[in-house]
C-alpha cells in the first residue's frame, strides 16, 4: 500500500521557518516532519508527499527528506484561508485512485502497520466521542453559524444527538469511491459557508468536515471503519500518545496531537530522538536557525563558547552583566520606572538595588548573582556530550532492565529564593503581572537547579521541591534506584505514608525521570565507562 502525506504552507509561505504551526518552537514543528518521513521510510518503501512550492523547498530541498515521490499541487488551495489545513488532506484523499494509507506529519510509527489492517476498506486512527465541553459545543458554535450542514450529518445528528469521529492520524484504505464521495461532500462544505467563515473558530471547523463528516457518511453508508486500536477516546482525552520514552520498547506509535505540540518537554523528546536515529537531519534543521544554536553548529566542539571566550574579556563580562541580569533589568525598568545606565561591573548593580530598598528585587538580584558567580564557561563539546548522553540516560531508567547507578550532575547548581523569579522563554510581559501578583503573597523558600547550557543565555532553571531535594542529596554519592527508595523511605514515618509502598516507587521513578531529563542526574549502567558520543559534527552535513 502507498503511504502519503501532506504538507501545505497556505499563505506562511515566505516564513516556514519562523512559523510555529501550533508547536512550542519553530525547528520541533520541522524535527517533527523529519522524524515522521524517516520512520515511515524504515518500513516502508513507497512514501509520497504532497505539498506547494514552499513546502518543497523546505522539505525536499533543504532538507532531503527521502520522499519517493512529491506532488507539488497545493497551490490551489492558497485561495482559502491558512487556518482550514485539512482541506489539503482532503485534497490528498481525493487524488487516490489506489489503496492508500495518509499519515499526518505528527504521527511516528517503529513497526509497520497489522497488514490485515492495511488490506481494509476504510482505515482510521481510533473511534473518538465528543464531551459537550468540547465536540459538542465546538460544533454548536459553528452549526448556529453556517449557512450548509450536509445531508448525512443531519440525518446522523437526528438519530445520534452525541458527537463521534474517526481520528486521522491516520486515514486511508481501499475504497476509493467512498473517498470520493467523503472529499466531494467536505469540499462543498466548506465552500458553501465561506462567507460565515470570519463567523466561527476555523480550526475548530476543521475536525467537523474532516473527521466528523468521515464519520457521519460511514454510519449513513453502513461502512465499517477498521482502527489502528480499539480504544474509545473522548474528544480531549488523548493521555499516552506522546511518551518517547516508551519507545520503540513499550510503543511503536504516536501521535502528537492538540497540547502535545506545546509541551517543551514531549517536543524536546522528539528532538532528542531525531538527533539520536537521524542525526545528519536534526542537524540539517539546526542550520536554518544559525543564530539560535550558533554554538551547537560549531564545527570546532573544543573551542570554548564564543561568547565566554578570553580573547575580548572587557567585552564579554558586559555581554553577562547586560544578559544574565536581565529580569533584574526589567524589574528596575518596568516595575520601579528606573532606568539604569553606564552599568559596567556587578559593583554598578548592587549600588542601583540597594537605593531602591526593594525587598523583592534584592531578592531577585541575589538569585541571579549566584547565578552570574557560579555559571563558569564549560567546554562547549562536552555540554554535548553530556546532552547526547542524557537521552541514552532517560530511556535507560525508563527501560528496567537492568539497575544502573545515578549520581548528582557536578555541573548544576542551586539557587534559592524567597520568591519564584524564574520565566519560560523570556516571557517578561507575564513576568511583570507576576512581580505585581508577588507583591500581595509572603515569601517562601524556592529552589531553582542552575543548569549550564550550551546556547544563549547559557543555562536553564528548573523549579523543584523538598522531595527533588532529598532525591538530589543521596545521590551526591553514586546509588541505584533500589537503594534511592530504600533511602526515601527512611525520610518518612510509616503512617506518614498516605499511599502504598507501590506508589511510593512510582513517584520516586517519575521524579528520577525527571530529574534525568533535565540532565540534573547522571546514569552509568553497570558501572560501565560512558564512550564519547560527539560524533554527529555538522561539517560533513550538506
Amino acid at each position: 500500500m502507498k503511504i502519503i502525506q501532506t504538507f501545505w504552507s497556505g499563505n506562511h509561505k515566505d516564513n516556514i521557518t519562523s512559523n510555529k504551526y501550533g508547536w512550542f518552537s519553530e525547528e520541533y514543528h520541522l524535527m517533527s516532519w523529519a522524524l515522521s518521513c524517516l520512520q515511515l521510510k524504515k518500513h516502508y518503501p513507497n512514501v509520497e508527499l504532497y505539498t506547494d512550492e514552499p513546502g518543497y523547498n523546505i522539505l525536499i530541498k533543504k532538507l532531503k527528506l527521502p520522499y519517493t515521490k512529491v506532488h507539488q499541487e497545493l497551490e490551489s488551495l492558497n485561495f482559502y484561508h491558512n487556518d482550514l489545513w485539512a482541506l489539503s488532506k482532503i485534497y490528498a484523499y481525493s487524488k487516490q485512485k489506489e489503496s492508500f494509507l495518509h499519515v499526518d506529519g505528527d504521527v511516528y510509527i517503529w513497526e509497520p502497520f497489522d497488514q490485515k489492517l492495511m488490506e481494509k476498506p476504510l482505515i482510521a486512527q481510533n473511534l473518538e466521542f465528543g464531551s459537550k465541553d468540547y465536540y459538542e459545543k465546538m460544533f454548536s458554535d459553528i452549526k448556529k453559524n453556517l449557512d450548509f450542514i450536509p445531508e448525512e450529518m443531519m440525518k446522523v445528528l437526528e438519530k445520534e444527538k452525541s458527537i463521534w469521529a474517526y481520528n486521522a492520524g491516520i486515514f486511508g484504505g481501499s475504497d476509493i469511491n467512498f473517498f470520493q464521495k467523503y472529499t466531494t461532500q467536505a469540499f462543498k462544505f466548506v465552500n458553501k459557508n465561506l462567507q460565515k467563515l470570519e463567523y466561527i473558530d476555523k480550526n475548530s471547523f476543521n475536525v467537523f468536515f474532516e473527521q466528523y463528516l468521515f464519520y457521519c457518511i460511514s454510519k449513513i453508508e453502513e461502512k465499517e471503519v477498521n482502527v489502528l486500536f480499539n480504544d474509545l477516546i473522548q474528544d480531549n482525552g488523548y493521555r499516552n500518545l506522546g511518551d518517547f520514552e516508551d519507545v520503540p520498547f513499550d510503543k511503536k506509535y504516536l501521535h502528537l496531537l492538540g497540547p502535545f505540540k506545546k509541551d517543551y518537554k514531549t517536543c524536546e523528546l522528539m528532538a532528542r530522538r531525531l538527533r539520536e536515529d537521524f542525526p545528519e537531519y536534526y542537524y540539517r534543521i539546526l542550520k536554518l536557525y544559525p543564530e539560535k544554536y550558533r554554538n551547537t553548529l560549531s564545527i570546532n566542539y573544543n573551542i570554548l563558547s564564543d561568547k565566554f571566550s578570553n580573547h575580548n574579556k572587557k567585552n564579554n563580562e558586559n555581554f553577562l552583566l547586560n544578559n544574565h541580569f536581565y529580569r533584574t533589568h526589567f524589574f528596575l525598568k518596568i516595575i520601579l520606572n528606573y532606568d539604569p545606565i553606564n552599568i559596567e561591573n556587578l559593583s554598578d548593580i548592587l549600588t542601583i538595588v540597594k537605593k531602591t530598598n526593594n525587598i523583592h528585587l534584592l531578592d531577585l538580584f541575589s538569585y541571579e548573582k549566584l547565578i552570574y558567580e557560579k555559571l563558569k564557561p564549560n567546554n562547549v563539546s562536552s555540554l554535548l556530550n553530556r546532552d547526547l548522553r542524557s537521552n541514552t540516560y532517560f530511556k535507560t531508567n525508563v527501560s528496567e532492565e537492568f539497575e544502573p547507578k545515578m549520581v548528582k550532575s557536578q555541573l548544576i547548581h542551586i539557587g534559592i529564593s524567597n520568591w519564584n523569579w524564574q520565566i519560560e522563554d523570556k516571557k517578561l510581559d507575564y513576568f511583570r503581572s507576576r512581580i505585581k501578583f508577588n507583591r500581595e503573597i509572603k515569601k517562601s523558600r524556592n529552589v531553582n537547579l542552575i543548569i549550564p547550557e550550551i546556547e544563549f543565555p547559557f543555562y536553564s532553571e528548573v523549579l523543584i521541591d523538598e522531595l527533588d531535594e532529598l532525591i538530589l542529596g543521596i545521590l551526591d554519592l553514586p546509588k541505584t534506584r533500589n537503594t534511592v527508595l530504600n533511602e526515601v523511605k527512611k525520610n518518612f514515618a510509616e503512617n506518614d505514608l498516605d499511599f502504598s509502598n507501590k506508589e511510593l516507587e512510582l513517584l520516586i521513578n517519575n521524579r528520577l525521570k525527571n530529574l534525568i531529563f533535565y540532565k540534573c542526574i547522571e546514569v552509568n549502567p553497570n558501572n560501565k565507562k560512558q564512550n564519547p558520543v560527539l560524533e554527529h559534527s555538522n561539517s560533513s552535513i550538506q
